[in-house]
């Protein structure tokens, strides 16, 4: 779904402005950042579009009591080919925030280089002007333990145990979120290509959303990730799984599907702005990630068309 870059400046002028609506966003982040940041990505899109798909992912996060509206990721699929491409537009990204930004960027991802990133991706939440985050998250390919375990153990995080060690042949994804003061949060994603759901893996996968499927029908899932947070510097070995996500496209579940769930389960979340979002744009819902510990906590990732 390719996405033209004035239909992207719309997205972030629509939820800027619902940004605004919702309290979320104070004057001087939105005046000195938020702009330059998105013209910068819109000029990088108008080169990118029209050789790649679904590179530019929007999500919108519910809590009860809560709606984060200003959140997206973007993909760098060419990163072995072209590093210093990327490197350059990375640069241009977190310009606006100032060179820290862009000398903990540069490190990090001259390492991914190294120990076999095969995709970058940056990404960007805003609630206020006091708390925002950029991450930056590594894609690698299947297998590649080694080279993982390295990488992990370049940001602080040893690889402990024969379990913790195999279990990086599923570590799909690295993402590290990044505060003022540098590295906030690493988190990583394990990538389980099928999923039985009545020999369900581990009580992880134990979430009310797939009992729902389940009602419904559905006996197993494609594309399901777990997602581990950790906190500060130590190993994975012994950090629970926090979160799963998995494919709404691949699996055949549609947005009416998670909004009967949603009312099913009674949540007080918001929808009218992405009904507002869904009304503007030609919308795909595309992954939806729950939390294991904050049952009320639900976020969606969907990709906008003309």
């Amino acid at each position: 779904m390719h996405m033209p870059d004035r239909i992207m400046q719309n997205w972030f002028s629509l939820v800027r402005k619902g940004m605004a609506g919702l309290n979320q966003a104070e004057s001087h982040l939105g005046s000195s950042v938020l702009p330059v940041m998105e013209k910068n990505l819109a000029h990088i899109y108008l080169a990118d579009h029209k050789k790649f798909s679904n590179i530019f992912e929007p999500s919108i996060q519910w809590t009860e009591g809560r709606c984060s509206i200003y959140r997206f990721s973007y993909s760098f699929p060419l990163f072995r080919e072209r590093k210093e491409t990327v490197y350059d537009n990375l640069a241009m990204l977190v310009s606006p925030l100032g060179n820290q930004y862009k000398n903990w960027i540069d490190k990090i991802i001259r390492k991914a280089w190294i120990y076999g990133a095969e995709q970058l991706l940056f990404g960007t939440e805003v609630i206020d002007s006091k708390n925002f985050r950029f991450k930056l998250y590594l894609q690698f390919p299947p297998q590649s333990i080694p080279q993982k375990a390295k990488i992990l153990y370049q940001l602080g995080i040893p690889v402990l145990g024969e379990k913790e060690r195999l279990s990086l042949s599923r570590l799909h994804l690295v993402g590290i979120d990044f505060g003022q003061g540098g590295i906030s949060r690493i988190k990583t994603y394990y990538l389980y290509n099928r999923i039985n759901l009545t020999h369900q893996p581990g009580r992880f996968f134990s979430l009310p959303f797939f009992n729902y499927l389940k009602s419904l029908g559905y006996t197993q899932l494609t594309d399901v990730v777990s997602i581990r947070r950790i906190k500060g510097k130590g190993a994975i070995e012994g950090t629970n799984v926090s979160e799963i996500d998995l494919s709404l496209e691949k699996n055949g579940i549609t947005w009416k599907t998670v909004g009967n769930f949603i009312q099913s389960r009674g949540y007080e979340f918001d929808l009218n702005i992405y009904e507002d979002l869904r009304s503007n744009f030609q919308i795909r819902e595309n992954r939806l990630s729950f939390s294991i510990h904050h049952t009320g906590k639900l976020t969606l990732y969907y990709l906008v068309g003309s």
